[in-house]
């Protein structure tokens, strides 16, 4: 987890730097999208370049075998498994591209990491009776990536996991599970995983972070007024109950031991954070809405949020 915040910290600085000329649009039509729409908020929408800004989706895929891979084990990797068919694909990838349309087990999926708030997301292309595949927009919609689809058009938020304006307005799209992980531990449940290669005909050294990058995470670009509690790279644990959130962050934990129990919502919420790895252990399961991501983006899609505080700084 450490070196995946380091990463993410060094995509925001330039982040920030590139997106200084940023701002905010009106509805209407921007980026050639209909933008007129009942969802979107012209506070929180906001043009950063042009369609397909800075890099284009990841559509041409190589694969190999995990076992012949020249990736490392300790690389991160969003891994997903479907009908039988297990992938990883590598962060060092998935950064510059932030998306990639893919098959998996005969099921036309997407995969998406937004390189400014760090979370990595996973979607059935097949909407409706039509399989999509995606760009990115060039368009900031509540602090994260709004993607739009080559079929219709119409423009789509991993924060409301539908389409937001266009064709599709308010159609749905199906998230499925994903794991956020080293290779080495995805080998070890599916080793006989295949892994998207390196090899392909896009140019990208993927050695090296987008646009230089930098270690200074302060410069974090957002649509919404900054959230100066915790530093944004800050690891949470964010949980939904009946229409309230509450985040548990890493510090706070760590305050109290490396373990919380608490009450939210009529649930008993139990959070380990281990310092060692940087990486955090729950009792929630899926009859919870919860999320682990960092302070930035649980603080921008749940501005209202309490917070879990430690004892000793509770006032």
């Amino acid at each position: 987890m450490k070196a995946i915040l380091s990463l993410v910290s060094s995509l925001w600085c330039a982040a920030a730097i590139v997106f200084t000329s940023a701002t905010t649009v009106l509805a209407g039509e921007i980026n050639g999208f209909n933008t007129s729409s009942q969802v979107l908020d012209e506070k929180t929408l906001v043009r950063v370049g042009p369609v397909d800004f800075p890099t284009v989706s990841l559509d041409e895929i190589e694969l190999e075998a995990v076992a012949e891979t020249d990736w490392k084990d300790e690389d991160f990797v969003l891994g997903v498994a479907s009908n039988g068919e297990a992938r990883a694909y590598p962060l060092a990838m998935m950064v510059w591209h932030q998306l990639a349309n893919d098959v998996l087990g005969d099921v036309p999926i997407l995969v998406t990491f937004c390189r400014m708030c760090g979370a990595g997301i996973v979607y059935d292309r097949v909407v409706g009776d039509q399989t999509l595949s995606f760009g990115m927009s060039g368009l900031i919609y509540r602090a994260d990536i709004l993607l739009y689809d080559r079929e219709t058009s119409s423009l789509w938020s991993r924060f409301l996991d539908e389409a937001v304006a266009g064709p599709s307005e308010s159609q749905p799209i199906l998230a499925i599970p994903n794991r956020l992980m080293t290779l080495g531990e995805w080998k070890s449940s599916f080793p006989e995983s295949t892994i998207v290669s390196r090899e392909n005909n896009y140019g990208i050294d993927y050695s090296i972070a987008p646009m230089g990058g930098s270690t200074d995470a302060d410069g974090v670009f957002t649509t919404l007024p900054r959230e100066l509690r915790y530093h944004p790279a800050m690891p949470v644990v964010g949980v939904l109950q009946d229409g309230k959130a509450k985040a548990y962050p890493a510090g706070e934990i760590l305050l109290e031991g490396g373990q919380v129990e608490d009450d939210f919502g009529g649930a008993s919420i139990n959070v380990t954070y281990t310092v060692t790895d940087q990486s955090f252990k729950t009792n929630l399961d899926t009859t919870i809405d919860h999320e682990i991501t960092t302070w930035h983006r649980w603080t921008a899609a749940h501005p209202g949020t309490t917070i879990f505080k430690a004892r000793d700084t509770q006032q």
